[in-house]
């Protein structure tokens, strides 16, 4: 199914950020789900375990999505039907009573919603969502103006419950488009062997042209064969699913580039009992299947090569102490948590990358709260994220302008044995850095622009790659000169458009004032032409990280004529002297000099 080296290009600072205390951040460490229970990785306990959270309202038995920033806050999260904001108030447009009314998810799907941030737009993000028992819903997009309501956020009513497609499974996955901005969402129809993935990019939504691939088992029947999880791996080049009501589990090869799912593999084994919950270790080496209403968790090696030996592979490497299970998902940690039905606590896998029992289940891991009177179980599900935000191979980095250093960090530094930094991929003469197991990196270019930086990272002898573009911007140069007195016949011309190379999206913004006194004009172009006395001033924005930079010059115009009375044609005999005077005596602009065509400069 795959190498030993996975590529992947990822989304800048879209990923988990570890800081020196050990604490996380980023837009997957926030997570609400169950009976208003929440946990964190921004604030830890003193054992290192994320710390509980209760101050959620979300009341679901599956399906929930979480979001927060680079920077731990929460944004928002959402069963499926409303969204909750930062401070836990109803958007007001998922309300039952909103024009469109609420959302088109159902808390009762599997996974009722995925959010997805719009590529190189912080105030947009889709929120895609799918309903439960092949209803009507099917599955829909809204779009979270994140700039309404004083920067609370609300769904767009131009863009709320545009349907894709009807019915659907209750099945939705996200990962992190190859080309290391765009983002995949994979969803299943019903009645039906197609997936459909759906790409999200900069100018939003692709709802016309969806990469459609017909593997795998046919979805139809009863509605318990909507239900079960779907997840890619954290590189991105593998989809597994459950199916509950057929009792077994799916894997696939999947091409982060194309879209393309392909090469199904069918994990089925009697002692399955409603498979539903499914996670890939952060390593992508094993995949993990839980029961809704089993006690066993399974284990496969995905890192083998052909179908037979993957399956050969399978073992039981957990049963569950009491109640049933749910879902199963990756954390900032790099540990799989397992949501314990009717629990106040959830399960934890804390070496997922371990074959067999060394995985090492514990099944009381994490307490949701204090009995405070009000239950706080997890219920059957867990929020479903971008599978990229819990890549292994990672990096972040801070951008600056001109010849500033940039600083690259490795997130999730612990286990690494070796990085390896390429600042200039791609070349056909590598220059490695190797930091060892540092993960801070400190880099200058020469020049703004977009760079693509490749990172090797190894961990027990496994090597994992990654790709980001670097936008390195560039403090725009607008040098006019010094204040110039020219004669009446000069012009000067300028052209700036040498600073769009450094600029992030392409092109600067130019804006022109010439100031003559009576008159003032503007313009908007790189190039310009000065022919007449004025005051010109000229501003270079650039982006948002450097800013502009502002230049004035003031032009004069020295009209000085040469005079030498009146043209003389006829009059003249041989001898006689005609005295032409050329003095010019306004020294203002300092003395005068001469030039006769007779060679003469007096």
């Amino acid at each position: 199914m795959k190498s030993k080296i996975f590529t992947l290009l990822v989304t800048v600072l879209l990923f988990s950020v570890t800081n020196i205390w050990g604490q996380y951040s980023g837009p997957g460490s926030n997570w609400y789900f169950g009976d208003q229970a929440g946990v964190t990785w921004c604030t830890l306990q003193a054992n290192g375990d994320p710390m509980y959270l209760m101050d959620g309202l979300v009341d679901t038995n599956e399906g929930v999505a979480t979001i927060s920033d680079n920077s731990c806050n929460l944004l928002f999260y959402s069963d499926g039907i409303v969204i909750w904001n930062s401070i836990h108030q109803v958007m007001s447009n998922t309300l039952s009573g909103s024009p469109g009314g609420s959302l088109t998810g159902d808390p009762s799907s599997t996974q009722s919603a995925v959010i997805c941030p719009k590529p190189l737009d912080p105030n947009t993000y889709y929120i895609f969502t799918v309903d439960a028992n092949i209803g009507s819903g099917g599955l829909a997009y809204s779009k979270v103006d994140m700039t309404a309501n004083g920067g609370l956020g609300d769904v767009d009513l131009a863009e709320k419950n545009i349907t894709l497609f009807n019915p659907s499974t209750e099945k939705i996955a996200a990962v992190n488009h190859q080309n290391g901005s765009d983002i995949w969402v994979i969803t299943h129809q019903w009645n039906n062997n197609q997936f459909n993935a759906y790409s999200v990019t900069s100018t939003g939504v692709d709802i016309v042209s969806p990469v459609v691939s017909n593997v795998g088992v046919i979805h139809t029947g009863t509605s318990g064969n909507t239900r079960g999880y779907m997840k890619a791996s954290p590189n991105g080049d593998m989809v597994a699913l459950g199916i509950e009501g057929m009792n077994i589990y799916e894997l696939f090869s999947f091409n982060p580039l194309t879209g393309q799912l392909s090469d199904a593999i069918t994990l089925d084994y009697t002692s399955n009992d409603d498979c539903y919950g499914v996670e890939f270790s952060v390593d992508q080496r094993f995949l993990y299947g839980s029961e809704r209403w089993g006690l066993d968790i399974h284990q496969w090696d995905v890192s083998l090569t052909t179908p037979a030996a993957i399956i050969a592979s399978h073992q039981i490497v957990a049963t569950l102490s009491t109640s049933n299970g749910g879902a199963l998902q990756l954390a900032p940690d790099q540990m799989i948590y397992c949501a314990r039905n009717g629990t106040d606590y959830l399960g934890r896998i804390m070496e997922p990358t371990q074959p067999g029992t060394l995985c090492n289940y514990v099944d009381q891991a994490i307490l949701l709260g204090p009995n405070t009177g009000s239950a706080r179980d997890s219920n059957e599900g867990l929020p479903t994220f971008i599978a990229t935000f819990f890549n292994q191979a990672e990096f972040t980095f801070d951008t600056s302008c001109d010849h500033d250093t940039v600083t690259f960090f490795i997130p999730n530094p612990q286990g690494l044995d070796n990085a390896y930094w390429n600042f200039d991929w791609p070349t056909s003469n590598p220059n490695y850095h190797y930091v060892g197991t540092e993960d801070t990196v400190e880099f200058i270019y020469s020049a703004g622009g977009i760079y693509t930086v490749e990172l090797i990272t190894e961990r027990d002898n496994d090597f994992d790659t990654v790709f980001a573009n670097v936008p390195f911007s560039q403090t725009p140069v607008v040098n006019l000169g010094p204040d110039v007195t020219l004669c009446d016949d000069e012009i000067l011309t300028f052209d700036l458009s040498f600073n769009d190379i450094g600029a992030l999206d392409g092109s600067c913004d130019y804006f022109w004032e010439a100031n003559l006194g009576t008159q003032t004009f503007y313009d908007s172009l790189p190039t310009y032409l000065i022919d007449k006395p004025g005051i010109y001033t000229c501003t270079v924005y650039a982006d948002s990280i450097c800013g502009q930079v502002t230049d004035i010059l003031q032009v004069e115009y020295n009209n000085m004529l040469a005079n030498l009375g009146v043209d003389v044609t006829e009059g003249l005999c041989v001898g006689d002297i005609h005295i032409l005077d050329a003095t010019y005596s306004n020294t203002t602009y300092g003395p005068s000099t001469y030039s006769w065509n007779t060679g003469s400069n007096q």
